[in-house]
């Protein structure tokens, strides 16, 4: 291989951040991220009206780029994934962005791709500046925005997709979203950023596109020549720049043997019941977004839905949804899942969850403001909609309310009385309410809320992330979101002795029910009802088949009087590595 005037020929390895787990081998393609400079013309008074009419058809140009970037990252990857998008749209439609811009133009009288510049720049510097690690990252919707302006004004456009060889390892400074979405893998082998974080829309997008991807390497693009052979090690966060015959014949045979066992655990888990040695069944249901993520449901042998997130609903028809479309989708659920239960989240705003139509508030902190039941509390017409399609649904099969959010009993019986008005009103029975437990306070009081509703669902990632007071996306703080931590096990188990005091069934949804490490624990802890990602079941469905409730007993009762969550983690980790040596393999 050429690689031009560079000397170096020895292998060298850059140790980054994954954020996208898998391994890679391919050319290296410098993607330019740069683009043309901005000029500033000053422009004469009776000028200024042309330059605002130039000005228009730009911003409705983009938004149409980005509608359609949206529709095509929902149709291939799923609507989850093209959630990402609803941040471009609405600055967009931001009044007070767009009028800023109008602004540099008709009193300021600069042209206008200067005072998109210039304004785009402003609201960069301002979110450079936010502590917060997920807001902060918001920054590259601004330049994404910002320079699919500046492209159609300046009458120049990106056909970048046209020039990747296919199986290149993209080499970027960091990479807008929808630049990440144009990618396919039969493009990109793998990318690689000098900049970048695990909450950044483009490492979401690399994510969903099963990309292997590595960013935090700070000087890559500085590294690597143009064509010059790239490995990459997603799961550990290693870049091998030149490397080895010997290192490639390594990684050949890792990937290879990783597929084969992959493919051998999902076919010897198809077909067989998810119970344990001692014949106790633990229910492996699903999270979901769209009606299309049946189809993983049904192929890895899915008990049901766990969690069907609703607000993709809203997300994509507004606020204000057509009922009788919320019925379709529910209909659906129920009719492929059969006899399997399908529980229903209702509408959970807020958070990192928003519209794209500025038709809901925005707050200095809205992971701790009005978000899922509380937004459903102060939004009735919504929520009466929503609660009486569902309930419509539920005629047909075994459909189920969860509410979100819940920290005070008070706010569960205000809901289940509006529910009951609103069956009463349409002459419909009242479907089963469960509660997600994902607050402390839900999970203290959980013997306050037990009474009142069928079932529980701890909802593991924001139980640990308020507990903990640690956003896993932000990596200055990412060594507290531990899920094995006492406290996080012994709020656990809080919530399923008050559970079972009052004969009330409890699962638990999230990352922790699809990881084959804890799911020891988590049956031991007396959890037999899994919500996971739908690829996730029969890696578990191993783990549960090779296990006793003797051991996950034994398991919780050391766990819970553990101090260190590493210690619990370190344990459960020697556990499966002996017991079920393939699935501990597959995970690393």
């Amino acid at each position: 291989m050429n690689y031009g005037s560079r000397r170096e020929t020895a292998e060298m390895m850059v140790q980054g951040m994954s954020v996208s787990p898998g391994v890679a081998f391919g050319p290296a393609f410098l993607m330019k991220t740069d683009e043309e400079p901005v000029v500033s013309r000053r422009l004469q008074p009776e000028a200024a009206p042309a330059e605002l009419e130039r000005l228009a058809p730009s911003i409705d140009a983009t938004r149409e780029q980005i509608q359609t970037i949206q529709r095509n990252v929902s149709q291939h990857i799923g609507l989850h994934d093209a959630r990402i998008f609803d941040v471009h749209l609405m600055v967009l439609d931001d009044q007070v962005f767009i009028e800023e811009i109008r602004e540099e133009i008709s009193e300021r009288l600069h042209n206008a791709e200067y005072a998109v510049w210039m304004v785009s720049e402003r609201y960069i510097d301002a979110l450079s500046r936010i502590q917060d690690n997920y807001l902060r990252e918001r920054k590259m919707d601004i330049k994404d925005i910002a320079r699919r302006l500046l492209r159609y004004l300046g009458g120049w456009q990106s056909a970048v997709r046209d020039i990747i060889p296919p199986g290149s390892i993209i080499v970027a400074d960091n990479l807008a979203p929808s630049d990440t979405a144009i990618l396919r893998q039969e493009l990109a082998g793998g990318l690689v950023c000098d900049f970048g974080s695990p909450v950044s829309h483009s490492a979401i997008m690399a994510r969903a596109l099963e990309i292997p991807a590595i960013v935090a390497l700070h000087d890559i693009t500085r590294r690597v020549v143009p064509g010059e052979t790239l490995l990459i090690d997603g799961n550990n966060g290693l870049v091998f720049i030149r490397p080895t015959a010997e290192r490639i014949k390594t990684y050949d045979a890792l990937m290879d043997r990783r597929h084969r066992l992959r493919v051998d655990i999902v076919n010897r888990a198809s077909g067989v019941p998810s119970a344990m040695q001692d014949d106790v069944v633990v229910a492996l249901r699903a999270n979901i977004d769209t009606p299309a993520d049946l189809d993983d449901v049904i192929k890895y042998g899915g008990d049901g839905v766990g969690l069907f997130r609703s607000e993709n609903i809203f997300i994509k028809e507004g606020l204000y949804s057509d009922e009788q479309s919320q019925i379709d989708v529910y209909r659906v659920l129920v009719e492929r899942m059969q006899q399997h239960p399908v529980i229903v989240r209702t509408l959970d705003l807020g958070g990192d969850k928003i519209m794209p139509d500025n038709q809901v508030v925005r707050e200095d902190n809205p992971f701790l403001g009005c978000r899922g039941l509380r937004f459903c509390l102060a939004e009735t017409d919504v929520f009466k909609i929503q609660l009486r399609a569902i309930a419509t649904a539920a005629v047909d099969g075994n459909l189920k309310i969860m509410y979100p959010m819940v920290s005070d009993v008070n706010e569960l019986l205000k809901a289940n009385d509006f529910l009951r008005g609103v069956c009463e009103e349409a002459g419909l029975a009242m479907p089963a309410v469960g509660v997600m437990i994902e607050t402390p306070a839900a999970a203290v009081c959980a013997d306050a809320i037990a009474p009142h509703v069928a079932f529980l669902s701890i909802g593991s990632n924001d139980l640990i992330q308020y507990t903990m007071a640690a956003d896993r996306g932000n990596d200055l703080v990412s060594h507290l979101f531990q899920p094995a931590h006492p406290a996080i096990l012994r709020l656990i188990k809080t919530t399923i002795d008050a559970a079972a005091a009052n004969d009330v069934p409890v699962g638990l949804c999230g990352e922790m029910a699809g990881d084959p490490l804890l799911v020891p624990l988590l049956i031991g802890l007396g959890i037999t009802d899994l919500s996971m990602v739908a690829s996730s079941i029969p890696l578990v469905k191993m783990v549960v088949r090779s296990l006793s409730m003797t051991e996950a007993r034994a398991l919780a009762d050391e766990a819970l009087a553990s101090r260190s969550g590493n210690d619990v983690q370190q344990h459960c980790r020697e556990w499966l590595q002996q017991r079920v040596p393939d699935v501990y393999e597959l995970i690393g």
